[in-house]
């Protein structure tokens, strides 16, 4: 978190944190600020917020909010149908209205992040920075098939190496 304390402005504090602006605590658009801010710390925070927009996903991954979606949609029919299941019931469920495989066919480099990102919520240290650092990667524009072939052979020589220390 950055804070912007500048006497050209009424207000007392702007914060800019991962790419959200908070004017005197009030979260606030990048549009707003112009006029209410000098020039040179417009600049400081637009670059600020670009930088996080580049590194943030949903803008980054194109596809990624929309396979998200599909996986929340997956989970929330399974889930639904494992209740009416258990309780006997016999009730309508909204059915899915996309399968989560074709949107990873049509964005494979989404699928590619977020499989990183499985890797990267893992409770073995090394699998998560292995997904750590391929979640980078194809974030910066590395290509992403490689990538995700580099962190699986890099768990798979891990986990091998544990396996054959017991």
């Amino acid at each position: 978190m950055k804070e912007y304390c500048n006497t050209d402005t009424k207000y007392k504090t702007i914060t800019v944190d991962n790419g959200v602006i908070s004017i005197d605590g009030k979260t606030v658009s990048l549009l707003s600020l112009c006029g209410n801010v000098g020039t040179n710390t417009y600049r400081e925070i637009y670059a600020e917020v670009k930088a996080a927009e580049k590194n943030n996903p949903e803008t980054a991954i194109e596809g990624y909010a929309e396979l998200k979606k599909a996986y929340m949609e997956f989970d929330r029919y399974h889930r639904e149908f494992s209740e009416m299941t258990e309780s006997g019931k016999n009730y309508k469920i909204e059915p899915l209205t996309v399968n989560p495989e074709d949107v990873e066919k049509k964005y494979p480099k989404a699928a590619a992040y977020v499989e990183a990102e499985r890797y990267s919520n893992a409770a073995n240290y090394d699998k998560a920075n292995a997904g750590e650092k391929a979640m980078k990667r194809i974030i910066a524009g590395e290509n992403f098939e490689t990538v995700i072939a580099e962190m699986k052979a890099e768990w798979l020589a891990i986990a091998e190496k544990a396996v054959f220390n017991n």
